[in-house]
């Protein structure tokens, strides 16, 4: 079985000397490996299914799509183009998620499609020379590939469990969360359905797995978002805030992120993935560092935002007080825009 953590720090090794070409070939074959052995484990599982099972349907589907689009299908002789095609085709990534009980946050949002052409280019293109921000892109997309998908796990006895909401390590018999407080409960407060660790609400009775109710909780939390995001930073108590009051109103992460961005400056948002999707492993080292001081330059943000954000990332705790200060800031905007609007009429 592939060390595909050890294999990923070798290809680093490579970075001093410039080999930029050889870290797109070496990390374009860890992507192929991490694509087939994802599909081998999904098949594994298909294989254990009887036709009883709830999965046994997506099964079916999962092999008319192979017959249909793959003939004499192999998947130890399916190149890097055929493997993102398979994927995309059978929504490879959301079978994953539903087995691993896991979220593929930021693996799903790499353009598949472009690495796929990148590495044509390095491969058929003998003049073809590839930039050193490329080469860091393609380490650090493997790196989220292999972490998020659990495949940097070498001993398939010890388990890893995060919590749903703030992505921590804790311990499977915790019933909240000792960072950001959130219900790790297995079952639904409401009508006791088996609730994953990856679902914040409840697909039965769609309650909330904070137990919290509101008429509209989503725009409360724009009007949150909206303070927050007004002098164009979030702070570290900032997130966390905001995310307390995620949890709160019982909002889904997706959800949130969608309204959030609509008041946060597009860059930023994209810088924050980066940041986060490099904290993936709980580690950032030198190489990932270069990187995204790189990624703020070509988003153009400042330093100090640069650094706002990455702050944010990193938080630890909340602060009590902040619901205070933040209502303040509302208030604030609210009586800004009321002036404005006397000056206008």
């Amino acid at each position: 079985m592939i060390d595909y953590k050890k294999e990923l720090e070798e290809i680093a090794t490579f970075l001093p000397t410039k080999e930029y070409n050889l870290i797109i070939n070496r990390t374009s074959w860890l992507m192929e490996q991490a694509f087939k052995q994802l599909v081998k484990d999904q098949l594994a599982y298909f294989d254990t299914l009887k036709e009883t099972d709830k999965d046994y349907q997506e099964y079916e589907s999962f092999l008319n799509i192979i017959e249909e689009n793959f003939s004499h299908f192999n998947i130890n002789k399916i190149t890097m183009g055929g493997l993102v095609r398979f994927f995309h085709l059978t929504r490879m990534f959301n079978l994953i998620e539903e087995r691993l009980d896991v979220r593929l946050t930021f693996t799903k949002r790499i353009n598949w499609n472009k690495i796929k052409n990148i590495r044509n280019k390095v491969i058929h293109e003998a003049n073809f020379k590839v930039q050193k921000d490329r080469s860091f892109d393609f380490i650090h997309y493997t790196k989220v590939l292999i972490y998020e998908t659990k495949l940097n796990k070498l001993d398939p006895e010890v388990d890893e469990h995060r919590c749903h909401n703030c992505e921590m390590l804790i311990d499977n018999n915790w019933n909240y969360c000792s960072n950001c407080g959130a219900d790790l409960g297995n079952y639904c407060k409401k009508c006791n359905s088996f609730l994953k660790q990856s679902w914040t609400i409840c697909p039965e009775c769609q309650t909330p797995r904070s137990g919290v109710k509101t008429k509209k909780p989503d725009l409360l939390y724009n009007h949150y978002c909206e303070a927050v995001w007004a002098d164009g930073i979030m702070t570290m108590e900032e997130r966390v805030f905001l995310d307390n009051k995620r949890e709160e109103l019982g909002l889904d992460k997706e959800e949130a992120e969608k309204i959030e961005e609509y008041h946060a400056p597009k860059n930023a948002v994209r810088f924050r993935d980066s940041v986060e999707a490099t904290l993936v492993d709980g580690v950032i080292d030198e190489q990932e560092r270069v990187f995204l001081r790189n990624k703020a330059l070509e988003l153009g943000l400042s330093k100090e935002m640069a650094n706002e954000i990455f702050n944010a990332c990193l938080y630890k705790g909340s602060d009590e007080n902040l619901f205070s200060r933040t209502r303040h800031k509302i208030i604030q905007m609210e009586h800004k825009k009321a002036i404005t609007y006397e000056n206008t009429h």
